[in-house]
Parts: C-alpha cells; structure tokens; sequence
C-alpha cells in the first residue's frame, strides 16, 4: 500500500492540499544522510504517507522532491515549518523551496469512488495514480510487470498518452516502524467525463487484485491549463504577479533518427530555458 496506513484508507476522500518540498543536496550530503532526515523528522510528523522523487536543479545539483498531500491546517503548516528549520540547521544549506498546491483537489485512496466533476462541455484535467510495488509476503511488482501492466491496460484505456514517474513511497506503520517502498506515479491528462471516471475506476481495480494492493492513492486536479501547443495564452497575468507553477512535458524521440540525448538536453537546459 502506499500512502496511508490508515484502516479506513479505501474510504477515504478528503479536501486536502499538496505540499511538494524541493531540498537541495550539496556535495555535503549523502544520501544515506538525507534519508535518515526522512525516517527521523520528516515521517513522524506526516505518518500517514509521502512520495519521494530524485531531480536536478537548474545548476545540475541532485534535488529530493518530498511530496505531501496534507490537510490545509496551522498543525501541518507548522509542522512543515519545523522540517525545513530543521533541515537549514542539520545541513547548513538554504535550499528549500516550498510549493503549496491548493487547487481543486479532489483525494482517494479506494476504487469506484466520485472523483471527477463531469461537466456538460468537457474539460482537461489532471489525473496522478500512485501505484505502490510492494507485494505483501511475496517480493515486489518488478520493472516488466509494471510495464506489461502499462502496456496491456493503462495505454488501451487512455490512448493518447500518459508519463510515468519513478519515486518511492514511505509510511509509519501502528508500531512506529518506516516503511519503504518503491512506487510508480502515472500522470494522466484527460477529459472529465464519466467515461474517464469508469476506466479510471477500472484500471486501479485491476491494479489491486493483479498485484494484491490494499489501495491506490488517486489524485485529481481540475484546477489546470493545458496545451500541446505553441503560442497560447495559458497564462493569466495579473496586475500583482503571483508565483505560478508551470510543467513542461518535453518528449525526446526524434522521427526516424533516433533521440535526444541527455547532453543535447542539458545543452538546451543551459543555453535556451536557463
């Protein structure tokens, strides 16, 4: 299971809000040391779950990426408060960059659940399913089982396409004991239609009996602008600028050639978007 060791897990839907903390690693801090941070501050204040990603900063410096969906209260600001203080004082860095997503987020842990707002003209929103690996007694779901998994129902239900982030997920368990666990996130951007809704339902059933889960965290965003284009307006600028988050989805194949390579992408990194 990933996400909550909550007993009433698969019943629970909550208006909550992502927190996504970015801490910076310097050449100071080994990994070993920042996942001790993990187990020792961060996961005692938020037992219930986090998502861990591994990223790059704009200099080529490692990033963790902890992600938190948390209720919007000053208990978890002040907690999340405490963990950036901490990790300024055990660290001496000053890289923490906090973003709090309090778009309208809609939260589940079960199946077959009212996630989505289907409208009369249908929009495009964002859907993250949270697939833990762990196999409870046996091992885990490996690499090619989540691939064939992908291959033979997520992408014939959703057809025009889907990303696939790799991340660990980690909880405390009744006795106070951290739970590791590798994780799969697949970030879907679909229309918010019943149909959507049903397959949505469907593959995340299939998911739990397939690999015997206990849940799958489901979180959906209909609080977003897309485009696959260029030369939109998606941007509303405002006469006091506010702090907006932009995702930017930049897909490597190149037809017929081959692909973009990770030195050709960091060449771009560098000398165009930095």
């Amino acid at each position: 299971m990933l996400g909550s060791n909550s007993s009433d897990a698969n019943s629970q839907t909550n208006a909550l809000i992502q927190e996504d903390l970015y801490f910076e690693l310097n050449t100071q801090i080994s990994k070993t040391e920042f996942q001790r941070f993990i187990d020792n501050v961060v996961t005692p204040r938020f037992p219930d779950g986090l998502t861990i990603y591994d990223a790059e900063g704009e200099n080529g410096e490692n990033v963790k990426v902890v992600s938190l969906f948390v209720e919007d209260n000053a208990a978890n600001h002040n907690a999340i408060q405490e963990i950036t203080d901490t990790y300024y004082q055990q660290f001496k860095t000053t890289e923490v960059v906090e973003i709090s997503n309090q778009d309208d987020l809609t939260v589940s842990f079960g199946g077959d659940e009212k996630l989505i707002d289907s409208d009369r003209d249908p929009e495009l929103i964002q859907v993250d399913l949270f697939f833990g690996r762990d196999i409870s007694g046996v091992g885990e779901v490996s690499e090619q089982q989540f691939q064939s998994f992908l291959d033979e129902i997520v992408t014939p239900l959703f057809p025009a396409g889907l990303t696939v982030f790799g991340a660990n997920g980690q909880f405390q368990d009744d006795s106070g004991g951290v739970i590791e666990e590798q994780s799969k996130v697949v970030s879907l951007i679909v229309e918010d239609t019943e149909t959507n809704e049903t397959a949505i339902n469907d593959l995340v059933t299939e998911y739990i009996e397939q690999f015997q889960q206990e849940s799958v965290l489901q979180v959906v965003n209909e609080d977003i602008t897309v485009s696959f284009g260029r030369d939109e307006d998606l941007i509303n600028s405002d006469r006091d600028p506010e702090l907006i988050q932009v995702d930017l989805f930049f897909g490597r194949d190149i037809s017929g050639v081959g692909e973009v390579s990770e030195q050709q992408f960091q060449s771009f990194l560098d000398e165009i978007v930095t």
